[in-house]
């Protein structure tokens, strides 16, 4: 191990973990990423050790507002426990906010900073976050591990990446432009004025910034700027989605980071992750593993980030490479353990006997705290979702607006219904294991065979054909998409009327509780990933939204005539009536209110909405991991039907996303046609 950390402060050396221009040391980072933040420890040690730093001739500058410093620093006071610093303006709900952990490169330069009293200059532009919007930041399978700029340098890493950052959703204009301007002229002032001046910057807007210095003639625009925010917050209060967003892979590497941080050793995360392993594996008296197992996990390992093209495993290769060498029960406490942090996120392995546990493993984990806001960021890219996000769902004052209207693209959610009986047919699987009988069927199932011989079961088992092989009736039982993995934020439900299908896909929002109408569809939209954008020009206000789920009844109908005629005197069996339905959080039948648990019981309510107006089958379109939760599994609607799962992987990323947002834009006092036109024109930006 000694040598393993001679031979990583030696490619420290070579690859300096910051790129120098004249007296500007920078370092370009991405957010809440621990090695940036390792990147910005090594750069101040470096700087220190070539020439002592004075704090009257040596500088620190971040491209941060000047506004949120104060608040800032009183949630750096807090670490390591994490908090949100938030921009708000008063009376508009948007906020933008900025994540204070140990692992951000950020409060990496201002905490180290504060800690030897050293002069740090905030030099990013003021803006109200109601200029900022951005869709879903881009999931790029092929980006980069970024632990390579320990390996080739920041410098050539950011060679790498450069290229995402100059379109949308990372590219956000005018605000990106803007932000440049003023970070390049906030430095050119400053430069002259300082011996050395270490820069933190984020990597998106680096090159612009440096080809501006460069530029013998300021650049000038005549874009406006927006004001400061109203007040800037801080937020303790944060989900575990929020929480495990903002701390890197593995949250337990970070408690090992906030141990290290006054060290002159490098970190290095993937020799930190591996050290972390092999303790908890030693530490799991309850299981004896040998030394053939860790030599075949080390491996199989290293092979898995040879085909993954990463330099650190990610959490689901890690899980694949445990499972695979020590069993998957080892494999969920680990990757449990390692999501742990502090007293903010704990976790616990319920043990009841060593036998017990061989065979299964109760595993609770709990958050100090419930989900708070939605906010706004600034910066884009693969390592954040579409961030926190805008004003909340409820509340909103609809009164000054004229008309509402959203859109639902039914044209394509129709063209993947129909391809779910060929997926069906494909995924489910066409033939029973059963006991040899005197006939060998379809040949012998040699692998349950071995383990019941394993078991002690002396018997053979064979293949054979699954007799009366029944298909489910796509066109007429309910359909569940689940288009979230992230069962724990909460969901408002919407119903579509039976037969409301729209050429234009526009349509114009009402309120209608205690209406009488069946129900084609039901909506359940997201509450943490909700964006806004004011459409001065258009007189209007646009907001996005992550559909969560989607139920469906019977979609092969245009109409309510041609369910009726189909179905008979069935019809209110297949179909719900909205006058069945209660609004605790939006539209759930009265029978399943119990367990809506204000909108973070979307998925359960969704599933049992679907048993009880199914004939037989439920057809259930979800993520690979998906199970469905036991409280439906034992709940009486069971009785004679079934589930079938297939994986929403079958589909494309972008067919995915079509379905899977939701659209809604406030017209302010236009009539009909100049709202839908103004929401056309819009659409065509967002969905081209």
């Amino acid at each position: 191990m000694s040598e393993t950390k001679l031979d990583h402060k030696a490619s420290l050396s070579v690859a300096r973990p910051y790129i120098r221009t004249g007296n500007l040391y920078c370092v370009p980072v991405l957010r809440n990423r621990l090695v940036f933040a390792e990147a910005v420890r090594q750069s101040i040690r470096l700087l220190d050790e070539d020439m002592p730093w004075n704090p009257r001739r040596d500088l620190i500058a971040v491209t941060l507002p000047e506004s949120m410093q104060p608040t800032l620093l009183e949630a750096i006071r807090r670490l390591p426990d994490v908090s949100l610093v938030v921009a708000v303006v008063l009376k508009k709900g948007a906020r933008e906010a900025f994540g204070v952990t140990p692992c951000d490169p950020f409060v990496e330069a201002i905490r180290t900073a504060q800690e030897r009293h050293w002069m740090v200059k905030f030099v990013d532009l003021e803006l109200a976050p109601g200029n900022l919007l951005h869709g879903l930041c881009a999931k790029d399978p092929n980006w980069p591990d970024d632990l390579l700029i320990e390996v080739i340098g920041i410098e050539s890493y950011l060679n790498l990446i450069e290229g995402y950052f100059t379109t949308p959703p990372a590219r956000l204009e005018p605000v990106d432009s803007l932000r440049e301007n003023a970070v390049a002229a906030n430095l050119r002032r400053l430069q002259p004025l300082w011996r050395r001046i270490l820069v933190v910057t984020d990597a998106g807007i680096y090159r612009s910034v440096m080809s501006q210095l460069c530029s013998p003639v300021p650049f000038e625009t005549s874009a406006r700027q927006s004001g400061a925010p109203c007040s800037v917050e801080l937020r303790t209060n944060l989900s575990l989605t929020a929480l495990l967003r903002h701390l890197d892979d593995y949250p337990r590497l970070i408690e090992r980071y906030e141990g290290a941080r006054h060290s002159n050793d490098a970190f290095s995360k993937y020799h930190e992750l591996w050290e972390e392993v092999m303790r908890f594996a030693q530490g799991s008296i309850d299981m004896k593993f040998s030394v053939r197992q860790y030599l075949a996990f080390a491996t199989f390992l290293k092979n898995l980030l040879k085909a993954e093209h990463q330099v650190s495993p990610k959490p689901d290769v890690l899980y694949l490479a445990a499972a695979g060498c020590f069993g998957k029960v080892f494999a969920e406490r680990l990757i449990f353990h390692l999501v742990g942090y502090q007293t903010q996120i704990t976790t616990a392995v319920e043990r009841i006997t060593a036998r017990s546990l061989a065979r299964n493993s109760t595993i609770k984990l709990d958050v100090a705290i419930r989900p708070g806001g939605k906010y706004f960021s600034r910066t884009c890219n693969p390592y954040t979702e579409a961030y926190d996000i805008a004003p909340p769902l409820e509340g909103r004052n609809r009164e000054k607006f004229g008309r509402a209207y959203s859109w639902d693209d039914d044209t394509t959610f129709r063209r993947l219904q129909k391809r779910l009986t060929r997926i069906a047919s494909e995924v489910e699987p066409s033939q029973v294991v059963l006991p040899y009988r005197g006939s060998i069927c379809n040949g012998v199932h040699i692998r349950r065979t071995i383990r019941a011989r394993y078991r002690g079961d002396s018997g053979l088992y064979v293949k054979a054909e699954k007799k009366n092989r029944r298909r489910a009736k796509f066109e007429y039982e309910p359909t569940v998409w689940v288009l979230s993995e992230n069962v724990d934020q909460p969901g408002s439900f919407v119903s579509k009327p039976l037969g409301e299908f729209f050429e234009d896909m526009i349509d114009q929002v009402s309120q209608r509780p205690g209406e009488s109408f069946p129900i084609m569809s039901m909506l359940a939209v997201g509450s943490e990933t909700v964006r806004t954008e004011t459409q001065t020009a258009a007189g209007g206000k646009l907001w996005c939204a992550d559909q969560i789920v989607r139920l469906t009844f019977g979609t092969r109908f245009d109409n309510e005539k041609d369910a009726r005629d189909h179905f008979g005197q069935l019809f209110p069996l297949r179909f719900p009536n909205h006058d069945e339905f209660e609004h605790p959080c939006g539209c759930v039948h009265r029978d399943f209110v119990a367990q809506a648990d204000d909108g973070r019981g979307w998925l359960t309510v969704s599933l049992l909405t679907a048993l009880k107006y199914a004939d037989r089958d439920v057809i259930v379109i979800a993520p690979l991991d998906f199970t469905v939760p036991r409280e439906v599994l034992h709940h009486p609607l069971m009785i004679g039907k079934a589930f079938h799962v297939l994986p929403l992987g079958r589909f494309s990323r972008d067919e995915i996303e079509m379905i899977g947002t939701r659209y809604q834009y406030e017209a302010s006092g236009a009539d009909e046609r100049a709202a839908k036109a103004a929401f056309t024109i819009i659409m065509r930006r967002y969905r081209r």
